[in-house]
């Protein structure tokens, strides 16, 4: 599954892999993803910070930090899409 809004935020599903992405209009890179653990990552040109999330925290920073509504988890703790954006 992916997602994408107006403001050049996305969102990638691809079986159990998450990464979601977006260009703050300072230049930040605001990233979610769980290839190597599950973190929120924000990086300038001059560092960078990763934070450790929770699973259960997905479809919230997903709405929030990416703008990216209408995701919930499902019984088997994947990413679903709602249908309600």
């Amino acid at each position: 599954m992916c997602e994408n809004d107006a403001n050049g935020a996305s969102a990638t599903v691809n079986g159990q892999k998450l990464i979601a992405s977006r260009y703050r209009d300072d230049g930040t890179l605001v990233a979610l993803s769980d290839w190597d653990g599950l973190a929120l990552t924000e990086a300038t040109p001059t560092k960078s910070t990763v934070t450790p999330v929770q699973r259960g925290a997905i479809p919230e920073l997903l709405a929030e930090r990416f703008g990216l509504n209408g995701f919930a988890l499902g019984a088997d703790g994947r990413v679903v899409a709602t249908g309600h954006p």
